[in-house]
């Protein structure tokens, strides 16, 4: 099975957020980027496991980064 995570960055907060509609409940955030992979890593098993009732060892996730900036009017 093949979930994806959707990374953005929020300017506002300033932190990476992590969600998902593969895996439910995914959604935790942190300011850095590799922090937040670990994270999504570290707890994407467990609610993989509660939502489905069972993993499998072919699981693999597809991390989607998005980061968008505003650019300043030119002087």
């Amino acid at each position: 099975m093949a979930y994806k995570v959707y990374l953005t960055w929020d300017s506002d907060a300033r932190v990476w957020v992590a969600r998902s509609d593969d895996i439910p409940g995914l959604n935790t955030e942190h300011p850095d980027h590799t922090q937040l992979i670990a994270r999504v890593l570290a707890v994407a098993p467990e609610l993989i496991e509660l939502n489905n009732a069972h993993r499998n060892t072919d699981e693999v996730i597809f991390l989607f980064d998005e980061r968008r900036e505003h650019l300043s009017a030119a002087a």
